[in-house]
Formats: C-alpha cells, structure tokens, sequence
C-alpha cells in the first residue's frame, strides 16, 4: 500500500502534462491547431527545462523543483529533477521508473501493475497528440488569452476526480505552462522554457 501511494504521488505530480479534448473553440485557435502544437515534438527527441512549485495546503508549505522533460520519438518521457535533489522518473510504454540520487533504481512494469499505467498512459497520448484515445477522460474548455491557447480540463472519471480538481495549460507554439489544482487544495504549477531547435 505504500508503495502504490508513493508512485500515485509522483504520477499525479507528473499528471500536469495529461491527455484532454475539446468541448468548444476559442478565437484564434482551433482543435487542429493546438494538437499540433503537442504532436511536433514527437518528430524528434526534444528537452524542456523547468520549474515547479508545489502548495501544500494543509501544511501551508510551498516546494519548488528544478529540472528537465525530455520526449523522444519512441514515446518515451523522463522527467529529471535536478534541484533541490536529484530524482529521475522514466515513462516507457511498458515500464514506469524512478530512480532518486543514487539509491537503486525501482521499477515497475505494465504487465503486473496495470492499474499505475492509466494516468501513464493517458499522459503518453497527450505528449504523442494521440487525442482520441483521451476524449471521454477530460471535459475541456478552450479559451485565447493574448493570443495564447488556455484549455481548463476536468476529468469526467471518478477515480480522477478523487485527487485531480482542475488541470489548466497554456501555450502558443509549445506548451509553456501547467496548473494542477486537487480537491484538498493543493495547487502544482509547472513552467517551461521555449524547446531548443532540433
């Protein structure tokens, strides 16, 4: 039991990058244009570096984090924190990794845990702009902001529902920011640096 809480804890920290589909259009972008947006970085591996604050409410505790996502076109993610610990979390589409400073790696596969891949693999769809394989998870609402596309997700599944409130991103020609918001309160909010060229 608490190893399965342990990595629903880092999964749902990693949740702000999850699958969604629209319920309706907003000004200035459409559907297509946004999945484009997501789909582009699976054409070649690309790494974002970023920072995360993590509010805590019931202890009135702000956490920050540092560190890179990298996306490679075989779909795999790794999520690399550098700071304030080192901590590396490895999405395949068979095996879930986490490895913290040099203490052993941990591992766990698909095959024997299948229910720790369902936030995976949603999380996998989006960053592979594979949508319809996301559409009945998230109602969506699609909105521009000075010409940025902000879409507010909220899921539609109970067991979603339990510790995922709201999911707000926003982007322009990358995604370049996350809001996870959960029903006690706590607030995880992700910024991205604009992807290098390949």
């Amino acid at each position: 039991m608490v190893v399965r809480r342990k990595w629903r804890a880092w999964v749902t920290g990693l949740f702000t990058l999850v699958g969604f589909t629209l319920s309706q259009s907003a000004s200035g972008w459409t559907l297509s244009e946004v999945e484009a947006v997501l789909m582009e970085p699976t054409q070649y591996t690309v790494t974002r570096e970023y920072s995360e604050v993590r509010w805590l409410a019931k202890d009135a505790l702000s956490l920050k984090s540092e560190g890179e996502l990298t996306i490679t076109p075989e779909g795999t993610l790794t999520w690399a924190q550098t700071e304030p610990f080192r901590q590396t979390l490895t999405f395949t589409e068979t095996a879930l990794t986490l490895q913290v400073e040099d203490d052993p790696a941990e591992t766990i596969q698909k095959a024997t845990h299948p229910e720790a891949f369902v936030l995976v693999d949603f999380m996998r769809s989006l960053m592979g702009g594979n949508l319809k394989a996301v559409e009945a998870t998230f109602e969506v609402a699609l909105t521009d902001k000075a010409g940025a596309w902000v879409l507010t997700l909220t899921p539609k599944a109970s067991d979603l529902r339990r510790f995922i409130q709201t999911v707000t991103l926003r982007g322009k020609d990358s995604l370049t920011f996350v809001r996870l918001a959960d029903p006690k309160g706590n607030l995880t909010t992700v910024n991205f640096d604009h992807p290098a060229e390949p």
